[in-house]
Formats: C-alpha cells, sequence, structure tokens
C-alpha cells in the first residue's frame, strides 16, 4: 500500500512540480561555486585573463547567483516542508546550504580583504628599495604592475577609509600594516648567507628566476587562479655576518590580500630557523 502511495505520489502533476522546481533551485545554488571553479581553473590555465576569471566570474557573478542561490533555496524548503513531499528533503537543503556556505565564504573573504590594505607591494628596505633586473621584468610581462621606487598607492572605491588614498606613499602604508617586514641579519658571510636565502625560497615553494652575487629574484604562483608575485633578496655584508633584505610585489591587481607581507614574514622565519 504504501509503495502505491509513493507512486501515486510520484504521478502527482503537484509532486512533479515540486521536483521541477527543486532542481532548478539546485542548479542555482551550485551555479556560484561553479563559477568560482571555472574562474580559478580557467586563469590559472591560460583560458582568458584574470580579469574575466576573478574581477568578472568570481567576484562579479559568483556573489550574485549565490544571493540568488539562497532566495531561492528557501522557496525549494518551503515547498518541501509544507507541500508534504518527504522525499524531497535532501534536495530542498542541499539547493539551500550549498548557495547559503558559499555565501559565508564570500563574507569571510571580504572580511579578509577589509582587514589589509588595498596594496600588493611590501619591502624591508624603502629607503633604498630593491630594483628588478631586466630578466625579471621580461618575466613579469607587459601590463603586470610596475615595480617603482617610491610606488603612491591608488584610491579604492567602496573602501571610504582609504578612498582618498591617492599619493599616499606605499612605503608608509606598507610599513605600518607589516611592522614585520624588517631586514634580517645573518651571522653567514655573504656567499653562505645567500646559500640560506636560496634554500629559504626553494622551501617555500618559489621558482628561481635570476641570481647573482648578492642577490636573489624568484617567483610566488598561486595554487587557485595562479595569481603570481615575484620576491626580490638582496644580501649585503654587515659586520661579520650578512643583512638581508626582501621585496614581494605582485604581477596582477591592487589589493594582494596581505599575501605579500606574508610571504616576507614566512621567509624571514625560515632563515631564522
Amino acid at each position: 500500500a504504501v509503495a502505491k502511495g509513493d507512486a501515486a505520489a510520484g504521478a502527482n502533476p503537484a509532486t512533479k512540480g515540486a521536483r521541477h522546481l527543486l532542481r532548478l533551485a539546485l542548479l542555482i545554488g551550485i551555479s556560484a561555486p561553479l563559477l568560482v571553479l571555472v574562474g580559478a581553473v580557467g586563469t590559472k590555465l591560460g583560458w582568458f585573463d584574470w580579469r574575466v576569471g576573478f574581477g568578472l566570474l568570481t567576484v562579479g557573478w559568483a556573489p550574485r547567483a549565490a544571493f540568488l542561490g539562497v532566495f531561492v533555496g528557501l522557496a525549494a524548503v518551503y515547498v518541501a516542508a509544507f507541500a508534504g513531499f518527504r522525499r524531497l528533503w535532501p534536495t530542498a537543503l542541499a539547493a539551500l546550504l550549498i548557495p547559503l556556505a558559499t555565501v559565508v565564504v564570500f563574507g569571510g573573504f571580504r572580511g579578509a580583504a577589509e582587514s589589509v590594505p588595498p596594496i600588493h607591494d611590501y619591502a624591508t628596505d624603502w629607503r633604498e628599495p630593491i630594483m628588478p633586473s631586466p630578466q625579471l621584468l621580461a618575466a613579469r610581462g607587459e601590463g603586470s604592475n610596475p615595480i617603482l621606487a617610491d610606488p603612491r598607492a591608488k584610491p579604492f572605491p567602496g573602501r571610504p577609509e582609504v578612498e582618498n588614498w591617492a599619493d599616499d606613499r606605499v612605503a608608509r602604508i606598507g610599513s605600518e600594516a607589516c611592522p614585520e617586514a624588517r631586514p634580517l641579519t645573518l651571522a653567514a658571510a655573504p656567499a653562505a648567507a645567500q646559500a640560506q636565502v636560496r634554500a629559504a625560497l626553494e622551501n617555500e615553494g618559489l621558482t628561481l628566476v635570476t641570481e647573482a652575487p648578492g642577490r636573489l629574484e624568484a617567483t610566488a604562483e598561486s595554487f587557485w587562479f595562479g595569481f603570481k608575485d615575484d620576491v626580490l633578496v638582496r644580501i649585503r655584508p654587515e659586520g661579520a655576518g650578512s643583512r638581508v633584505d626582501l621585496r614581494s610585489v605582485s604581477r596582477v591587481g591592487v589589493s594582494d590580500l596581505g599575501a605579500n607581507c606574508d610571504r616576507i614574514e614566512e621567509i624571514l622565519d625560515e632563515l631564522r630557523g
């Protein structure tokens, strides 16, 4: 009798309509994380520019799809709850929870973005900043962010506290936001210190681009989107040991979400042992 009842319910036009609604809700719900995935993979593989993969698909369309998914997911739960369709509950919950989780992730992403200044260039020495070699500039390619001796911050729409940042020095902003980025003195002589630095860069997963006495340049690539940051290192004698200075700068974008500051700290920690 129960089986016949379930079969009859499956044949009910209202049940069929509800199932179609829930399937549509689930499709909308998974569209947001799918947009992020396509944006991340496509950018990393070079299918399209980062402005499309990150700026349009991930930051532009995915949050809107997530909020729409939450709204439609609530409607799906309502249908499942009040229409008596017990078999539809798993689909209804998935249609709501997937976009809701995506909204939460985007909220955390936005909070992280607003907790750091929207800059992408950090250094341990702004009085005598490390400048890139021609080889590194060639590796960065045309259209990359310039690496300047005294870069200036740009206004950032939507961030009231930094909307009037025009012409403010990145050196001041970065020094306040990343106080741990300070020169490091090693006990080893410059040649031995350079070997230590090279090993530290490799341990942090960076790819060496150039090396000369007292100087190294390496590139870090993010797992998602394949964003690349370049690390410039200078080693000079200081007393019986060596002074190590670092500079880490993104190739594209305005804000790095603090990634370059974190990288400098991690390399310094690696060198300290």
